[in-house]
């Protein structure tokens, strides 16, 4: 019996030996038809990655992360905490919370945005809040381009730290100024004083502004002191114009708003030969009453001062009242000495013109007129009219003696009253018929001159008027008008009138 040799290739052999394995595992009755599982997916990142996003904290803080500011996934918080921030610098105050952004030291490629909450009621009045952040040297510094918000202030940083709201609290102005009143063209000065609040530092700087309308107000230029005097002022310019200053320490005090009133400079003094006048008007009349005032005289006091008497009419209804009074120049203004000087204070008294002087012993003045007499009645004219005068002895008139009178029936007008340096009183008048009279006061009486007091008589025709007197030394000098021309008369000699 021959046997044979079967030849078998390698890759028939393994093609059988699969068979047999897949006829075994029939035999043992098993089969998979599932393919296998997939590997499980890498965990999710956290925090804030390339793309940006936001991040919110408590009342209202928040950070918003830009894209690109980040190339890594980086676990971003704002907290509520001032756990290891720096001491806020001197003359800062919070106004509210410190808020930690973390992580500290992060840094970004494009700035980020944070929002910081600070609390209303804490900001004074006339203060802004500012935004405070500590910086890589772990300074506190002020973010020059933050934002307020409500109640949030938003900037953008570079950088992580703490962030708070913050300011300086202003001064208190414990001087105002005050109104001021200047004489064009003279200049005004401002005054104010301030000082920092409790528990503040700082140096104070002033900025003096003005107004035309206390509303707009614009800085002075230069005027940066605690005092500001202006340049000489005009009424047209500068009167009724406002004033105020700012006091700053950081946060700045705004002062009252205070009036210039500028009033119009006094008229330029009289050049030679002006006449300027003393006061107002002299003349009074009582109310319910016209005055028409006719006939005044004047001397001067011992200051040279005017002393001012005049006759005046009080028109009121169903009368016609005479009066003499007296006003001296204190200065300033004119003042009333004593009320009316006549006696009767009766009517028609056309003729009662005063004349006055000054005794320059006392320094007080004396007056004559002439003044309708009870003795004759009303409606004589001349006939009915006495020459009285008065002394002023610094709180009334005292009437020296009599009427003067030479012919006591006689009617006496036109006075004119001159007083020698030993104080006596000289007066000379007209008197009916027609002839000039003149006496002296001898400190008792009125006394004449000599033998009579008769100075002149009319001749013939002749008329005589009015009188004129002066004194050569301590004797007097007469003139007086008359027909022909004016006549003087004088007594010699004449002694003790001295």
């Amino acid at each position: 019996m021959r046997h044979q040799t079967v030849s078998v290739t390698g890759q028939r052999l393994l093609q059988l030996l699969m068979s047999a394995s897949v006829g075994l595992l029939g035999a043992c009755g098993t089969t998979d038809t599932n393919p296998p599982s997939p590997p499980p997916p890498p965990p999710p990142a956290t925090g804030i990655g390339p793309a940006g996003g936001t991040v919110a904290g408590p009342n209202g803080a928040q950070v918003v992360v830009p894209a690109g500011a980040l190339s890594a996934n980086t676990t971003i918080a704002v907290t509520e905490s001032s756990a290891g921030s720096p001491v806020l610098p001197a003359g800062v105050t919070s106004f509210g919370a410190v808020f930690a952004f973390t992580p500290h030291g992060t840094t970004f490629a494009v700035p980020v945005m944070i929002t910081v909450p600070f609390t209303a009621s804490s900001v004074p009045a006339g203060t802004t809040p500012a935004l405070y952040k500590t910086n890589a040297a772990g300074a506190w510094e002020r973010m020059p381009t933050a934002t307020v918000n409500g109640t949030t202030l938003t900037a953008a940083v570079a950088g992580f730290s703490w962030a708070v709201a913050a300011g300086a609290v202003p001064p208190v102005i414990a001087t105002q100024p005050t109104p001021q009143s200047v004489t064009e063209p003279g200049a005004a000065t401002f005054n104010a004083r301030a000082t920092n609040a409790p528990g503040q530092s700082g140096t104070l700087t002033y900025q003096w502004e003005k107004s035309d309308d206390a509303v707009t107000f614009g800085p002075i230029l230069g005027a940066t002191d605690s005092t500001y005097t202006t340049r000489p002022t005009t009424v047209a310019a500068d009167n009724g114009d406002f004033y105020r200053v700012l006091v700053s320490n950081g946060a700045t005090a705004t002062s009252n708003a205070v009036k210039l009133t500028v009033a119009p400079p006094p008229p330029p003094p009289p050049g030679p030969g002006t006449w300027q006048a003393v006061g107002g008007p002299v003349t009074i009349g009582p109310a319910g009453t016209t005055s028409r005032d006719l006939f005044a005289a004047v001397a001067l006091d011992l200051a040279g001062n005017p002393v001012v008497a005049w006759k005046g009419r009080l028109v009121g209804p169903g009368t016609s009242t005479n009066f003499i009074n007296v006003k001296q120049w204190n200065g300033s203004s004119w003042v009333q000495l004593g009320g009316n000087l006549m006696l009767a204070n009766r009517n028609g008294d056309t003729y009662s013109t005063p004349s006055i002087d000054v005794d320059p012993a006392s320094g007080q003045p004396v007056v004559a007129w002439a003044e309708e007499s009870s003795r004759i009645g009303i409606g004589s004219l001349i006939g009915a009219f006495d020459v009285v005068v008065k002394r002023w002895n610094g709180g009334a008139w005292v009437q020296l003696g009599g009427a003067l009178n030479a012919d006591p029936t006689a009617g006496a007008v036109y006075p004119k009253l001159r007083i020698a340096p030993g104080g006596a009183p000289m007066v000379t008048w007209w008197e009916t018929p027609n002839y000039i009279a003149a006496k002296h006061w001898d400190g008792l009486a009125w006394a004449s001159f000599g033998q009579q007091s008769i100075v002149w008589r009319a001749t013939g025709s002749q008329d005589l008027g009015l009188t004129a007197l002066t004194l050569d030394g301590s004797n007097p000098v007469v003139l007086a008008g008359a027909s022909g021309g004016p006549v003087a008369s004088r007594p010699t000699p004449f002694p003790g009138t001295g």
